[in-house]
């Protein structure tokens, strides 16, 4: 199993790329502690300041070690959702494995006195299973489709191998084919993301430049806008440093545009 899972990440990141994402996550975690958590500082002062609440996406298996770290953002009106149990990639798991997960994951949010309503899979993979899975679960929604506004960027940054890529990692749509709105898979509702994230945009476009990062992203909303329909950018949360401009800007335009913008959490968009 282990020896499939490496396989599948050189497979859909590249071999290069998959050891640069793990001598990043080493840093982080290992090497990088007080920088990370000058990062996670940064991101409590700056989202109220921007007035946008966030749905944080947390792996269950933390919630006991970092319980008052994730109430600091709770009082500050923001959510979590699950992100598995550890993370890891659901696909490879059975029916019975997942539906254990599934179970895992929202008592240990039970168990943390923290409401969760939804579930997004670690790498946003998921099967029949996984959906089999939350659907007699106590979940109300998940998140793991995305719609990939891949004309966004100039014809440098594209190519035919990223997009294969994207696809086989990801359930990968269309805005051509694709509606990006909420929709209902039995009492589940999916909730579709919007793509490019910032680790496609820097892992795997190569794409730092803060102004480009911005004008893709604006351009993006102001596309979505105009079809009246649902702007839900993934980021994480350990990169908002790098991100901050042109989320700050994205946030700007947005505000800018008349009738206003409802700028929602996942929970209130299920709720609503």
């Amino acid at each position: 199993m282990a020896l499939r899972f490496i396989n599948h990440i050189i497979e859909t990141k590249g071999l290069l790329h998959s050891i640069e994402r793990s001598a990043q996550i080493l840093m982080r975690y290992s090497f990088g502690r007080s920088r990370f958590a000058e990062m996670m500082g940064s991101l409590e002062k700056d989202l109220g300041a921007l007035g946008v609440k966030v749905t944080f996406c947390v792996t269950a298996s933390l919630l006991e070690n970092h319980r008052g770290f994730l109430n600091r953002f709770r009082y500050l009106g923001h959510e979590f959702a699950a992100h598995g149990y550890f993370h890891t990639n659901m696909k490879m798991k059975t029916l019975e494995e997942q539906s254990d997960i599934v179970n895992r994951s929202y008592g240990a949010f039970a168990k943390a006195s923290i409401r969760v309503n939804g579930f997004r899979c670690p790498y946003l993979s998921y099967n029949a299973s996984t959906l089999a899975a939350l659907t007699k679960s106590q979940f109300a929604w998940t998140s793991n489709d995305i719609i990939l506004w891949d004309d966004a960027l100039d014809n440098s940054r594209r190519s035919e191998e990223h997009v294969r890529k994207l696809e086989t990692l990801y359930n990968t749509l269309s805005p051509d084919t694709s509606i990006s709105l909420p929709a209902w898979s039995g009492k589940l509702l999916e909730i579709p993301i919007t793509a490019p994230d910032d680790e496609m945009l820097f892992e795997r476009f190569r794409i730092k430049d803060s102004a480009l990062i911005t004008g893709i992203w604006t351009r993006i909303f102001n596309k979505v806008h105009s079809k009246g329909e649902l702007f839900h950018l993934l980021f994480h949360p350990e990169r908002f440093r790098y991100f901050e401009a042109p989320i700050k800007e994205t946030v700007a335009v947005a505000r800018a545009h008349s009738p206003g913008v409802w700028f929602a959490t996942l929970d209130e968009i299920t709720a609503w």
